[in-house]
């Protein structure tokens, strides 16, 4: 994660409001403020996305530590090939990592690459969007999985009405 704050100058003198030394390219390691918590830094790192990115990456984190396109780009209210340029560049960022096989037929798994990332940019949601979000991921899956959900309750794991 320090390469990355280096490589996106988040460590610059700019970043920083510091004058550097002549010729100096970033401030001496003493003269960085670090915040304070990995949660301070990721949450730095989210803030410095382009608003799409950022926005994207709060949906995803609404599904789960685990997600899928089709789910994010429907939270996203955009479509699959859109949402996929953006999660290449959270990949190129580090922030998302693909999953293969996907669990969802015709969708791309991805995952965040570690449950503080997720848990940052959930947080960083304001609690009346985490619920109408959370209220259109249940309704995309009722739409969308209606059918597997059919084939689930018929299959003979699934608890019965009486058994609970």
């Amino acid at each position: 994660m320090f390469h990355a704050a280096v490589d996106n100058a988040a460590m610059s003198s700019r970043a920083c409001g510091a004058e550097l030394p002549a010729g100096a390219r970033f401030l001496p390691i003493d003269d960085l403020e670090v915040p304070g918590t990995v949660q301070a830094v990721l949450a730095a790192r989210l803030d410095a996305l382009p608003t799409p990115e950022k926005r994207l990456a709060q949906n995803a984190s609404v599904v789960g530590r685990i997600f899928w396109d089709a789910v994010v780009a429907h939270l996203s209210r955009q479509g699959v090939p859109a949402t996929g340029d953006l999660l290449r560049r959270l990949r190129v960022k580090e922030l998302v990592v693909p999953r293969e096989p996907s669990s969802l037929a015709g969708a791309a798994e991805f995952g965040f690459r570690h449950v503080l990332i997720r848990d940052v940019a959930y947080d960083s949601l304001p609690k009346r969007d985490r619920a109408a979000l959370h209220l259109d991921v249940a309704r995309w899956a009722e739409t969308e999985l209606a059918d597997r959900l059919a084939t689930m309750r018929a299959s003979p794991g699934w608890p019965s009405r009486s058994a609970t």
